[in-house]
C-alpha cells in the first residue's frame, strides 16, 4: 500500500502542493494520502474532486461549547448570514469568546439584537445551563465514541442530527461522518453525482463508498463547492 499511495502521490503532484514545512510521509494521519488513494480506487468522480482540490486539511478545531453556539447559530441559515450573526454575538464577550456563565448572565435582549432568534435563544440558554451545571462535560466528550456523542449532544435543547454531524465532523475530525441531511453537502453532490439534492436514500448509498473514511469524502465534497471555479467531476 505504502508504494501505491507514494506512486498515486507523485502522479497527482500532491506533494508540491503542500506549502510550508516537511513533507508529510504516508503514515502521517493529518496527510490522509492513503485513504485519498483508496477513495481515488473506489469513487472514480470522487477521485476528480480530490485531484483538483488536493491534500486533505481536516483537523480537529476546538470542539467544545463556543464551537456548538456557532453550530447552533447557522441552522437552517447561508454561511454568509451565520457568520455575520456569530462576529456580532462574538462583541459581546471581552475575550471574543463566549463561557456559559457568561452567556447565562447575558440579557436576553442583546442576545436576540445580535440576529439571534428567540427560538436559538432558547437553545443555546440550555446548552449553557447543561455545560454549567456539568450534565455535559466537553473535557470528557471527545473520548467517547460518536454514537455516544450523539445522544448525548441530542439531550440538548434544539441539536438534532446536523448539528452533532458538524461537531463530529469539522470539531473532531472524526473519520466515518457523512452529514446526509446537510442541503448544501447534497447540492454539490447532485452535481457531481446527477442525483436530486432531495434523494438522501440516493446519497447515503455514494457515500458508502466511503465508509470507513465518509468524513474525508464529504470534507473534500465542502471544499469543492467553496472553490472559485467548479469543474464538475463527471
Amino acid at each position: 500500500m505504502r508504494s501505491n499511495v507514494a506512486t498515486w502521490q507523485r502522479k497527482n503532484n500532491l506533494e508540491s502542493r503542500i506549502q510550508t514545512g516537511p513533507v508529510p510521509t504516508v503514515s502521517d494521519a493529518a496527510n490522509y494520502a492513503d485513504i485519498c488513494y483508496q477513495l481515488c480506487t473506489r469513487d472514480k468522480k470522487l477521485a476528480k474532486v480530490i485531484h483538483l482540490v488536493g491534500p486533505c486539511g481536516l483537523a480537529e478545531n476546538g470542539a467544545g461549547f463556543d464551537f456548538l453556539i456557532n453550530a447552533i447559530i447557522g441552522q437552517q441559515l447561508s454561511k454568509t448570514a451565520a457568520d455575520a450573526i456569530i462576529r456580532r454575538f462574538r462583541m459581546l464577550f471581552t475575550s471574543g469568546h463566549a463561557t456559559p456563565r457568561q452567556f447565562i448572565s447575558l440579557p436576553k435582549q442583546d442576545v436576540l439584537n445580535t440576529g439571534i432568534s428567540n427560538r436559538k435563544y432558547d437553545y443555546i440558554l440550555d446548552l449553557a445551563q447543561k455545560t454549567d451545571s456539568k450534565q455535559l462535560r466537553f473535557s470528557q466528550l471527545h473520548r467517547e465514541d460518536d454514537a455516544t456523542i450523539r445522544r448525548l449532544l441530542k439531550e440538548v435543547k434544539g441539536i438534532g442530527d446536523w448539528t452533532v454531524d458538524m461537531y463530529l465532523l469539522f470539531g473532531l475530525a472524526r473519520l466515518d461522518v457523512f452529514p446526509v441531511h446537510d442541503l448544501a453537502l447534497r447540492n454539490v453532490m447532485s452535481t457531481i453525482y446527477d442525483i436530486q439534492a432531495g434523494d438522501l436514500e440516493s446519497a447515503k448509498k455514494i457515500a458508502q463508498k466511503w465508509k470507513p473514511y465518509r468524513s474525508i469524502g464529504s470534507w473534500y465534497l465542502y471544499k469543492f463547492r467553496n472553490m472559485p471555479t467548479q469543474s464538475p467531476a463527471t
